[in-house]
């Protein structure tokens, strides 16, 4: 649509082409934005698997058919779909860009899902922890 427009009026956009070069050597290994995205998805997927679970022990219907944005997305299979595209865009956004290879994204998303793992089993641990010390400061 905007090349017909542009067309009428004779303008052209500026156009860099992306060529295959020598970037992906520049960049490290292996690619932190492919482990943060991981990362960030895991944990935001656990905690909407909590909030799933915890809207089936409610059981209320006034909740689960509610307004509420939130709770109807944490009820359908679109956040997984959302978190699985922003992982996707992310890694092959490196990718397209030439500043990673594919075995640089695929070692940080998997770096990303072990410290994600790692930060949902230490979840209860720092809990229980934060509980405790508020117990000993009563």
């Amino acid at each position: 649509m905007y090349l017909i427009v542009d067309q009428k009026f004779g303008r052209v956009p500026p156009v860099r082409r992306i060529v295959v070069g020598t970037h992906h050597l520049e960049y490290g290994f292996p690619s932190t934005h492919s482990a943060n995205s991981m990362t960030m998805a895991i944990v935001v997927y656990h905690f909407v698997l909590q909030f799933r679970q915890l809207l089936h022990i409610q059981v209320l219907s006034e909740i689960i058919h509610g307004s509420s944005l939130w709770v109807r997305l944490a009820n359908s299979y679109m956040f997984e779909i959302i978190l699985s595209l922003y992982v996707f865009s992310i890694v092959y956004g490196r990718l397209y860009l030439g500043m990673h290879t594919v075995l640089d994204c695929v070692t940080g998303m998997l770096i990303g899902a072990l410290s994600a793992g790692i930060s949902i089993l230490s979840d209860d641990l720092l809990l229980s922890y934060l509980n405790w010390g508020t117990v000993l400061g009563t």
